[in-house]
């Protein structure tokens, strides 16, 4: 009855801007008294608030806001039992005027927001942008298994056993590729099978590989017919190899033998190729995100080449079958050790005339040699796939040799390598022993290694017979790679 006495007195009860007219309509009604009873209680909640605010704007009072906080104050004696639990005091609210300025992306990004309420206030947001890198570091090599004389192989060979590749060396191990050519087992007597073999000892590497049969005569299936690793790598371990019974079912790959003589036999040849990927530790780092100053490469050697074109300077001339070639002693001197003794050694007063006289050189190897000391790179004068090339290769390698040009030396000991054939093996082998080319030597005796019967028969036929120690050597390198 208290309650319904002082809101008769109440024609209107403002809460957080919501104005509520009780009406005698309204207090009939139940859930108005429940309306009224939280009203009551957030106004009450309210009142200290109220009460600061009140006086901030003590100023400028109306009467409107003295009616209500009488009111308010009324209704609050009205209900001392009322135990609702004060609610915490709201924090205040300002409202957010101006305009947000902030670029995503840049080195330094700055926004200013300026508030409206009891006052103003500015606030700058650093932003630093950051970048992290995961790599993965991994070595690619390929290598091909060519298997002849296939029929009498397959006689030969039992199910279960097997021939092997020569070693080769991808990302710091060594690998082989087996093939069985009666199969595993005699559940797959009627296939072969390839598989690719961990030959390191204390190894365990993560791989990925790719095997395949070559030289198809429908050539679609060189690339349909491959067996590849199961997953993204495969763990390949040295102690599968420790009971001497290895074998990998999980890296083996199987094919019908019919199929086989029928698409990849020619020539009673087969051909196995792979490609394998091995993978080494993965790096994850972080480095910050920072201005990068473009930096051209290095235009060093197109300074030296056009000093030598344009024979500023030059100090020394020589004479080669007629022609002459200008250059300069200090560069010369700088590359090779020849030079240097015959322009500042000892051998000085043959040269004070500033004309040198060079014999058992073509001019063309002169000038080639001429254009790699000054420019470090070969002239390009030949087709490398037409013969004249490989002379031109052949004789600088001998100036290269003669002026202790090791770089060079060894360029020219790789192209050679690269040229091997059954036809010229004994020519360059002839190259190498006499002008001490050790790389290409080496490169010699694998070909010869790694030729059939046949082709190694027909080619030592060629040997000069004072190349002995040349042979003595191919059959060590057979021995070994028999013994693996």
């Amino acid at each position: 009855m208290a309650l319904l006495r002082y809101a008769a007195k109440v024609s209107l009860v403002s809460i957080g801007g919501l104005h509520i007219p009780l009406t005698p309509f309204l207090l009939r009604r139940p859930a108005c008294w429940h309306l009224l009873a939280v009203s009551l209680s957030l106004a009450a909640a309210l009142r200290p608030h109220a009460s600061r605010r009140m006086q901030r704007t003590a100023s400028r009072p109306t009467a409107r806001c003295q009616s209500h906080s009488a009111a308010g104050r009324r209704l609050t004696e009205a209900l001392p039992r009322c135990r609702l639990q004060e609610p915490p005091l709201p924090p205040r609210r300002a409202s957010f005027v101006g305009h947000c300025k902030l670029r995503i992306g840049d080195p330094i990004a700055s926004a200013k927001l300026s508030m409206q309420g009891e006052g103003t206030s500015s606030m700058s947001l650093g932003h630093r942008s950051t970048e992290s890198t995961f790599t993965v570091e991994a070595d690619t090599g390929t290598h091909t298994f060519e298997i002849d004389d296939y029929n009498l192989t397959k006689n030969l060979i039992s199910v279960g056993n097997f021939t092997r590749s020569t070693t080769f060396n991808v990302g710091g191990v060594n690998w082989a590729i087996r093939f069985y050519p009666n199969s595993t087992c005699l559940l797959f007597r009627n296939s072969v099978a390839v598989c690719l073999e961990l030959m390191s000892s204390n190894a365990e590497v993560s791989a990925h590989y790719n095997i395949q049969f070559m030289g198809s005569r429908y050539p679609k299936m060189d690339s349909q017919l491959s067996w590849l690793s199961s997953e993204a790598s495969c763990l390949f371990s040295s102690s599968d190899l420790s009971d001497g019974s290895y074998l990998p079912i999980r890296h083996m790959g199987y094919l019908l033998r019919d199929l086989l003589e029928q698409w990849f036999v020619h020539n009673d040849h087969v051909t196995i190729h792979c490609d394998l990927t091995v993978i080494r530790k993965p790096t994850l780092f972080q480095n910050m995100a920072q201005t990068e100053i473009s930096i051209p490469p290095s235009d060093f050697t197109m300074h030296f080449g056009k000093l030598l074109e344009d024979k500023k300077g030059a100090d020394v001339t020589f004479v080669v079958e007629g022609q002459n070639f200008d250059a300069h002693k200090a560069v010369l001197a700088a590359r090779s050790p020849v030079f240097m003794e015959k322009f500042y050694g000892s051998m000085t007063r043959e040269t004070e005339t500033g004309s040198v006289i060079v014999e058992d050189m073509k001019p063309l190897v002169f000038k080639s040699l001429l254009h790699f000391i000054y420019t470090d790179m070969l002239l390009e004068t030949f087709d490398p796939l037409g013969h004249d090339y490989i002379e031109m290769i052949k004789n600088l390698l001998v100036a290269a040799d003669t002026y202790a040009m090791d770089r060079l030396k060894l360029m020219c000991e790789s192209i050679l390598a690269k040229k091997l054939s059954i036809e010229n093996v004994d020519e360059f082998m002839d190259i190498a022993q006499r002008h001490s080319g050790h790389k290409l030597k080496e490169a010699c005796i694998e070909f010869m290694a790694s030729l059939s019967e046949r082709d190694f028969t027909r080619t030592c036929g060629k040997i000069k017979s004072s190349d002995s120690s040349f042979l003595i050597a191919v059959f060590d390198r057979i021995k070994r790679i028999k013994k693996n």
